[in-house]
């Protein structure tokens, strides 16, 4: 068989072996077409309705602390929330200041802030209360709005019992060890006592009894009563009566001081009439205080000029008073 005869028989094979393709359907008349529906579109977001909640974070606050809690109002647009009034105290907290915030402006809602700045002072669990708010809408009508309290716990600052929210209590003595018995330490606690009032008992004795001896060991010294002497000496020779009264009031008040320890330098003579009797001049003191009012009467009294006699007798009673007061030496 020739090559073309092989090549005839080859496609005459094929064409029976293949399906012929389906013809085009015609074409549908324009009123006889689908029309495709139109594709579902999300709806807009509507306006949300009023919420109001405490935001505070972190949720635990350490005493002592300064936190931040926020009062956070979601309202649609065109709300405007009025100024809010912050409680007047709180249980545990100190509130430091409040500070209204920018709102947040979007196209469906709006956002207001306060923020109330607070400062943990207490341990423990504490209850911030409901706060009520007042919204107004964009036709002006106002509406009432009451956010719920707010838990906050307040817990300690040490961080290794960061858990623990009471102070810590007394600790209990250590226990004795069994035969011991706490009555050796009272004995030796109360003999060294005893000592020391002991010791600063005979210190102030050494002192007095030295000063005793100084006085009448010197005779060349000039002591308290030789200088009250002098100034009184002086008093006399003075011409004037009411000068004469006034040093010598005032000689007789320095050596009582100086010599008995008596409050006279600080004090009037009605002062001094109504005070207790000094201990080292009990049986002196009605004496020394009839002196004094009888010089006083002739400092202040406007006829004390004409009072000459009755001023110089006095300052003699002054001059004896301290003669009889002056100490004596032990006989040998």
């Amino acid at each position: 068989m020739s090559f073309f005869a092989r090549a005839a028989l080859c496609s005459l094979a094929a064409s029976f072996a293949v399906p012929p393709a389906a013809a085009a359907p015609p074409p549908l008349a324009p009123e006889m077409r689908e029309v495709p529906s139109p594709q579902p579109t999300a709806p807009s977001l509507a306006p949300p309705f009023v919420r109001a909640s405490f935001v505070l974070e972190p949720p635990r606050v350490r005493i002592g602390e300064l936190a931040a809690l926020e009062l956070v109002v979601v309202t649609p647009p065109d709300h405007h929330v009025r100024p809010i009034e912050p409680p007047p105290s709180v249980p545990g907290f100190w509130l430091v200041g409040v500070e209204p915030l920018p709102v947040e402006r979007s196209q469906t809602r709006w956002i207001h802030r306060t923020r109330f700045r607070i400062r943990a002072r207490e341990l423990g669990v504490f209850l911030w209360p409901a706060q009520k708010i007042e919204i107004d809408g964009p036709d002006g009508a106002r509406a009432p709005f009451e956010v719920p309290a707010q838990t906050i716990e307040v817990a300690s600052v040490l961080p290794e019992h960061a858990q623990r929210a009471t102070p810590y209590g007394l600790r209990a003595p250590p226990m004795a060890p069994p035969g011991h018995s706490g009555l050796l330490g009272a004995a030796i606690g109360s003999l060294l006592t005893l000592s020391c009032f002991g010791l600063v008992a005979r210190i102030r004795r050494e002192r007095r009894l030295r000063r005793s001896r100084r006085e009448l060991s010197s005779p060349n010294e000039p002591f308290d009563w030789e200088e009250t002497l002098s100034a009184l000496a002086a008093a006399a020779a003075e011409p004037d009566a009411r000068r004469a009264a006034d040093r010598a009031a005032l000689a007789l008040r320095r050596y009582a001081a100086r010599r008995f320890r008596a409050p006279t330098h600080c004090a009037t003579t009605p002062e001094l009439r109504r005070t207790a009797a000094p201990y080292l001049m009990h049986g002196r003191w009605p004496v020394f205080l009839r002196l004094l009012e009888a010089l006083d009467d002739a400092r202040f009294r406007p006829d004390a000029a004409t009072r000459e006699a009755s001023v110089r007798s006095q300052v003699q009673a002054a001059a004896a008073f301290v003669h009889e007061s002056v100490p004596t030496a032990p006989s040998a």
